[in-house]
């Protein structure tokens, strides 16, 4: 029997409580069995094709139970994503179940020439495609040609109308008789009198999409109509995007200009440099602009940062004068950025358009084909 007078306190507090313990003791023989079993021996008693084939049992329970565990998990990986994307398709497929076409607006002019053009008495006709400048044919109407091709109109006695036209794959730029300086895009008409009356303001029209320098004159404001949108300015630097069938939009750069609406019931607006407004169901949206992307066309290039396939191609299409047709057998959903100069042939366009988004883009006489 344990005595309390051990020397040593701890080996004394563990025999009292092993004494005190309702603990079972442990079975030797269970135990080694148990041992025998887990390492795959043959126990005392036990015959060993027994342990063998019990062994193979437990892993081949062990196996299955794996395996169909894998499989669960892998149908929950894979297939439930996989009905969610082929829902998602079907659904988008749903929505451009109908052929779309952006047709190319055909200019009324033979080849690519730019256009001027007055009431009386006759048209003239530039042709920027030589070496040397450009050459022109004119039967009355007084203007010259720079030799950066800028044309410069002859200020005259009266304010007959001209117009200005600039075809598909061209960008003209004109300096009008109050010194105000435009450069017109690709499939755009600039409507402006021969010479401007001092007794009311400068009034030009555009259809499409062009840049403004004005020449400042503080008693003497300049008025750009584009239709559903009107921008009025005493001098500064500005675009108007007006193309039939786009919400129309302003960009400003530099100066203070007010824009108003053809509808009286949308609140005008003042701009500042760096913000644009465009004109939507709710009225002028004004925001902050990307004048890079908004005036890379003035530079000779093709820029987009975040835009649609479409608007890429609309764009695209514009310039080249081809049809852009989407199909509906797909969505395309991709914000992409995309940069290239005007001077490419469209063939290169389509093969790098075609690098960078998932959609399939084909030329086919002259339409733009996706799938």
């Amino acid at each position: 029997m344990l005595k309390d007078n051990y020397t040593d306190e701890q080996l004394g507090f563990e025999a009292r409580r092993a004494l005190l313990s309702d603990d079972p003791v442990p079975d030797a023989g269970e135990a080694f069995a148990e041992f025998c079993e887990r390492n795959g021996l043959a126990a005392p008693g036990v015959d060993p094709s027994a342990v063998v084939s019990h062994r193979r049992l437990s892993f081949r329970l062990l196996l299955t139970g794996a395996v169909a565990a894998a499989a669960v998990a892998l149908s929950f990986v894979f297939i439930l994503p996989r009905l969610r994307s082929k829902n998602k398709e079907d659904a988008l497929a749903r929505l451009q179940a109908t052929m779309v076409r952006v047709p190319a607006r055909q200019q009324q002019v033979a080849g690519s020439r730019v256009y001027a053009s007055v009431a009386v008495p006759g048209s003239v006709s530039l042709s920027f495609s030589g070496q040397g400048g450009a050459t022109s044919s004119t039967n009355g109407m007084g203007f010259t040609v720079a030799s950066d091709k800028t044309i410069h109109i002859e200020k005259s006695d009266d304010n007959t109308a001209a117009t200005l036209t600039v075809p598909q794959g061209h960008v003209a730029q004109i300096v009008l008789t109050d010194g105000t300086r435009v450069w017109l895009n690709a499939d755009s008409r600039l409507y402006f009198p021969r010479s401007f009356s001092r007794d009311e303001p400068r009034r030009v029209r555009l259809e499409g999409e062009a840049y403004f320098e004005v020449h400042h004159d503080s008693h003497w404001p300049f008025i750009v109509d584009g239709g559903s949108l009107e921008t009025k300015v005493l001098g500064t630097q500005f675009s108007v995007r007006a193309y039939a069938g786009e919400k129309p939009c302003v960009m400003l750069v530099s100066g203070r200009v007010q824009v108003g609406a053809s509808s009286p019931k949308v609140r005008p607006c003042l701009l500042s440099p760096g913000e644009q407004t465009i004109l939507g169901a709710q009225g002028l949206q004004t925001s902050a602009a990307d004048l890079e992307t908004g005036l890379a066309w003035k530079d000779g290039r093709f820029y987009f940062e975040g835009a649609t396939l479409r608007d890429i191609l609309v764009e695209i299409g514009r310039w080249y004068n081809y049809d852009v047709v989407f199909t509906g057998h797909g969505a395309y959903p991709d914000r992409l950025h995309f940069s290239g100069l005007r001077s490419m042939n469209i063939t290169d366009i389509v093969d790098q358009l075609n690098m960078i988004s998932r959609a399939h883009i084909t030329l086919k006489r002259q339409t733009i084909e996706v799938e």
